[in-house]
């Protein structure tokens, strides 16, 4: 299951993914210890397999931002092979000899996945970073929401739509920054 996630830090030291991802490590389910018993040392190990900065919550901060539609984030369209032209194999080939036998003029049909752009949507994966995945925590929309928040390394609220604005002042912080995190467990 893909979820959203925002991860509190103190300032942006160095660069932003390595800083990300030293914290995120130890939440890895690669990282996951376990007692004698098997059970988990902390309930936050095994978060997740994988995660990314931005990905599908890319603009949770900026919902103006439309990461499918920024000409960074597009490619030719797999679907149509770049015509934007609906392909249906065989037989669009064979109604359009029919026709032309008949003598009506053939409009071929938009591609149903680029509607005749030509371009698509690459994966969530393969987006560039906006600007809007990280923003100080003094311009947070107070309705903003997210499934786990992770403040210093841990997990203070998961499996849940929380908001974010709440729980940063239930931990006593009214600084840093917070970065968009999409994560899989």
């Amino acid at each position: 299951m893909h979820a959203h996630a925002e991860l509190w830090v103190p300032s942006l030291e160095g660069d932003l993914i390595e800083q990300v991802e030293a914290i995120m490590a130890p939440l890895s389910q690669d990282e996951c210890k376990y007692d004698k018993d098997g059970e988990p040392l902390n309930e936050a190990y095994g978060l997740f397999d994988w995660f990314q900065v931005g990905g599908r919550w890319m603009n949770a901060h900026d919902p103006s931002y439309k990461p499918e539609k920024d000409p960074k984030n597009l490619e030719k369209c797999k679907v149509c092979n770049g015509t934007g032209i609906e392909r249906d194999g065989g037989m669009f080939q064979l109604k359009r000899i029919h026709e032309v036998f008949k003598g009506k003029r053939h409009k071929p049909k938009a591609c149903g996945q680029c509607k005749g752009t030509k371009k698509d949507a690459k994966w969530p994966t393969q987006w560039v970073l906006a600007p809007c995945v990280v923003i100080p925590v003094a311009k947070l929309n107070p309705k903003l929401t997210a499934y786990c928040i992770i403040i210093n390394g841990d997990v203070v609220d998961d499996c849940e739509e929380t908001n974010v604005a709440k729980s940063l002042k239930a931990n006593g912080i009214k600084t840093g920054f917070l970065i968009t995190l999409d994560y899989h467990s």
